[in-house]
């Protein structure tokens, strides 16, 4: 038989059923994130800028200032692309900001030595300075140089940190948020970069300038001081059959001609610009009011020749103005000293 349904009075109530509620995932704020990155980066960082340091040291002992070789300007232009290539694998604006500190401080360094400690010297007195110049009608050297350095450092950051920003924003657009942040790998890829830069350079510069079997000897020396470099090549170099003396312009040194040592050093502050290489029978130094004349291997000072007066007038009195020399030559092999000063004066 076939079963018949019967109808009742009591209804049937099917209670819905409730879904399991799923518990939502928590939404991580992005800059915790970007600062967790940052963190765990760096050590990479930390190597990043130092071989950044380490190649700008060598590409400053390669170049000159200003460029003036083809194949300088080639290696600016690699340098250039290769920190882009870096900005791209980082994606740290703070980060890329500091290899291009670290990159121009190389430079300054290898040209300059110790180049923080002039700037500021030169810049902890600024007002003074300035209110100086500004009543006499006539901006310090030195401030003009160290003033351009701190120019060329904060165009260098600015730069740096508006290219690293639209690296950054564009990889966040196009790749998503997590993107915008660089990875162990790419941090990685950019040591290695650097490191075979480095490598490349070095190879190319001992294999285009490798002169060890002809070079006898040799002495390194930077710009110094610092306000000179412009018009001075590092080092004015006076020579006789002897010696080799070598005038910086805050000390002169004594290297023996024939084995390259030192044999002695004196710390006096030369105030002219002179001649890169001449030669003569003995070491001279300008001075504040007078030309310093010594043996040739520094062991005493030979004689003194004051500078003349500014208008002529034979006194000892302090308020008669010293004509300083502009620059100086040697005539005849050095037998006679050639002063160029100001006004129009010339001295023999």
């Amino acid at each position: 038989m076939d079963e018949v349904p019967i109808p009742n009075n009591n209804p049937v109530v099917i209670k819905p059923i409730k879904p399991i509620p799923t518990q939502k995932p928590k939404k991580s704020s992005h800059l915790i994130e970007t600062l967790k990155n940052f963190i765990k980066m760096l050590p990479f960082a930390i190597i990043i800028a130092f071989e950044m340091y380490w190649l700008g040291n060598i590409f400053g002992e390669f170049m000159t200032f200003p460029p003036t070789s083809a194949i300088t300007y080639i290696f600016v232009g690699s340098i250039l692309l290769m920190m882009f290539a870096i900005q791209i694998m980082m994606r740290s604006i703070i980060y890329s900001v500091l290899i291009g500190f670290f990159f121009l401080t190389g430079i300054f360094s290898s040209w300059f030595g110790n180049v923080y400690e002039p700037i500021i010297s030169n810049f902890s007195s600024f007002l003074n300075t300035i209110s100086s110049a500004w009543a006499r009608k006539n901006i310090p050297f030195q401030l003009i140089v160290t003033g351009g350095m701190t120019t060329i450092f904060a165009a260098v950051i600015f730069i740096q940190f508006i290219t690293s920003l639209m690296v950054k924003s564009f990889f966040e657009m196009i790749f998503g948020k997590n993107w915008g942040d660089g990875k162990i790998m790419g941090y990685l890829g950019a040591i290695c970069l650097i490191l075979g830069v480095i490598i490349s350079f070095n190879s190319y510069n001992k294999y285009a300038y490798d002169n060890k079997e002809k070079l006898i000897w040799k002495y390194f020396q930077q710009y110094t001081p610092l306000e000179k470099f412009v018009t001075r090549t590092p080092g004015n170099i006076t020579y006789n059959n002897e010696y080799v003396w070598v005038n910086n312009g805050k000390k002169l040194v004594a290297i023996s001609l024939v084995s390259g040592r030192i044999i002695d050093k004196i710390e006096k502050n030369s105030k002219v610009v002179c001649k890169n290489i001449r030669k003569a029978d003995y070491p001279i130094i300008p001075v504040e009011d007078r030309f310093l004349v010594y043996e040739p291997n520094l062991s005493k000072m030979n004689c003194e020749i004051e500078y003349p007066n500014k208008d002529g007038i034979s006194s000892d009195s302090e308020k008669i103005e010293k004509l300083i020399p502009l620059t100086i030559d040697f005539l005849n092999d050095g037998k006679y000293l050639l002063a160029f000063y100001d006004y129009g004066k010339v001295g023999l």
